[in-house]
Order: C-alpha cells, then sequence, then structure tokens
C-alpha cells in the first residue's frame, strides 16, 4: 500500500533551525568482472532524499514536535511535507512542464504535447556543460507561476489558462478551443469532421489533437491522447492514428499547448517524507532544570516518499 502524504502535516521551521543532516541516494549495482573491469547497472532513475532530524540537541519545545509528528502520523504509516533547507526553490530557468497521460511523460519536458496534463520538473545542469537532469515536483508551496513561451498564464477556468491539483501535482491547461465531433471514420489513419470552422480554423497539419469523451471500440487508442494532424480538408481533420476495425461514436476535439511553445514555471517547494522506521531514539543530552535541558534524536531520519 502506498504512503498517504498528509498535506496539512508540515514539519515546523523551529525544528529545521535546531539542525538537520541528509543524504541524496541512489541505486546502482557494481560488478567487477574477472580481468578487474566495473560493470555499473542503474537500477534507479530518481534520486531518493533522506533527512535526519535531532543531530543537534535542542530545546525540549522542539524535541516535542518531533514527538507530534511521529504520533499524528502513526509512527510514520503517513506521510508529512518538509522544506529542504538547501533545495526548495526552482527560477523559471529551473522549472519544466513535461506532458503526461495514461500515466506516463510524453514529448519533450518543458515543451508543449498537445495535452492538457503536465507534471512540474526542476531542470539540474551542471555548470559549463549542457549535461541536465529533470527532478519531479510533486508539492509546491503555492500554486505554481505559469508561463508559455515566456508570458505569464492566468490560473482559473477561461480558455488557455490552467488549475492545479495539489493532491496529484499535475497542472491542468483549459482547452484553447474544443468542439465535438459529427463523424469518425475508422481505418489505418482515423478521420473527423467536425461542425465548427472557427474550431478547425485554428489547427493546422503538424500540430496535435486531443481527443476526450471517445465512446466506441477506439477509446483504449484514441481517448485522453493527443495525435498528430496530418491532413485538413474543409472541417474534416485526419489524424495519424491507426483504428482500423474499430468504432468511434463519440470524440471530443481540443486544442491544447503545442509542441512549439515552451512551457516553464517558478515558485517553492515541499519533499514529501515518511520516518523511515517504527521506532525514533532520543538522548538526554543536557540535563538539570525541565527548561534548560536539550534532547538529541541520534536515529530519526526521514525518507522521501517517492510520487509517481
Amino acid at each position: 500500500m502506498a504512503i498517504t502524504v498528509l498535506p496539512d502535516i508540515i514539519i515546523p521551521n523551529s525544528v529545521i533551525a535546531a539542525g538537520v543532516r541528509g543524504k541524496n541516494m541512489r541505486n546502482n549495482t557494481r560488478v567487477t568482472t574477472y580481468n578487474g573491469e566495473q560493470q555499473v547497472n542503474v537500477n534507479w532513475t530518481r534520486t531518493v532524499r533522506q533527512y535526519e532530524l535531532g543531530v543537534v540537541p535542542m530545546l525540549i519545545e522542539q524535541w516535542q514536535q518531533i514527538e507530534a509528528l511521529y504520533e499524528v502520523t502513526d509512527g510514520g504509516a503517513y506521510g508529512m511535507l518538509l522544506r529542504d533547507p538547501k533545495d526548495d526553490t526552482v527560477a523559471a530557468t529551473e522549472g519544466k512542464l513535461y506532458g503526461s497521460a495514461v500515466g506516463l511523460n510524453w514529448g519533450e519536458s518543458g515543451k508543449g504535447y498537445g495535452l492538457p496534463y503536465y507534471n512540474l520538473m526542476k531542470r539540474y545542469t551542471l555548470t559549463g556543460t549542457t549535461r541536465f537532469r529533470d527532478r519531479k515536483i510533486t508539492r509546491p508551496i503555492v500554486v505554481p507561476t505559469i508561463y508559455k513561451n515566456g508570458i505569464l498564464v492566468s490560473s482559473g477556468t477561461a480558455p488557455g489558462q490552467y488549475t492545479f491539483n495539489y493532491l496529484t501535482g499535475i497542472v491542468a491547461f483549459v482547452p484553447m478551443a474544443s468542439n465535438a465531433a459529427d463523424t469518425a471514420t475508422p481505418g489505418a489513419v482515423t478521420t473527423f469532421a467536425f461542425p465548427s470552422s472557427g474550431f478547425v480554423a485554428q489547427l493546422s497539419v503538424g500540430k496535435r489533437l486531443y481527443l476526450s469523451g471517445v465512446t466506441g471500440t477506439a477509446i483504449s487508442v484514441l481517448n485522453n491522447r493527443s495525435h498528430e494532424i496530418t491532413n485538413i480538408t474543409g472541417l474534416t481533420v485526419t489524424l495519424a492514428v491507426n483504428t482500423t476495425g474499430m468504432t468511434i461514436l463519440s470524440a471530443l476535439g481540443e486544442l491544447h499547448p503545442q509542441a512549439t511553445d515552451t512551457l516553464t514555471w517558478q515558485g517553492n517547494f515541499y519533499v514529501p517524507v515518511h520516518f523511515m522506521d517504527d521506532s525514533i531514539d532520543w538522548d538526554l543530552a543536557l540535563g538539570g532544570n525541565y527548561e534548560n535541558r536539550l534532547v538529541a534524536g541520534p536515529q530519526v531520519v526521514l525518507e522521501e516518499v517517492r510520487e509517481s
């Protein structure tokens, strides 16, 4: 069972300020061959982060916040949110949107793909090279600021605007235009006849058309996906998708950001974490009067929750 992250449980800044250390972890398998050469297999393609609390003795009041986190999350059965003290900001030059459909990423990170839904990514680039790695961000602190071709996109429900879902971490663009198809013809390529000339006028060969509300046996290959437009004749639009032998009873065509559109974002973010162990330990580092006592936590480790 996947760990549920409680979005209202945020580790207090006072706990982080008292001292924290951590590590970034990958999982690679290293094998040394008979002649001494090494081979490496990359098992994880994403970094997992750990944070250790209580590494510096803290006041009783601060330690009690750790114990409160432990109690309300049932000892790590539920996750919570932490603001990484060294990495919690995404500049517009680092923030990329990555098209998402049917649980997969499509197109190029930082570009449209004719899709309404996009994951938030942070790009880490090595100075002096063109090498980079994108990290998926699922928990921005506030609604992310979105840009299309460098121009601010408004948050809202009007055509071309966007909404944000805090439960999924997904940016959803409102269609710039949409129209329900009058008829559809399956085959080696698939054609749709739309009633609105204004809608078809906004399409062109090479763009991608998103289809939703598809009914019939072609739903598995058409619905909730974008498809390349290969021809437009009058109000009939041809898509490069094979539906031979299938039926299409209805479909809604939508126009969303295209591969020629640059999609970026900026903002701050949390890291979803949970207590790595069922138990936490503590050490009375300084005794004396209650109000002057200091407590340390030798093994209070939080581990990042990887959210798909």
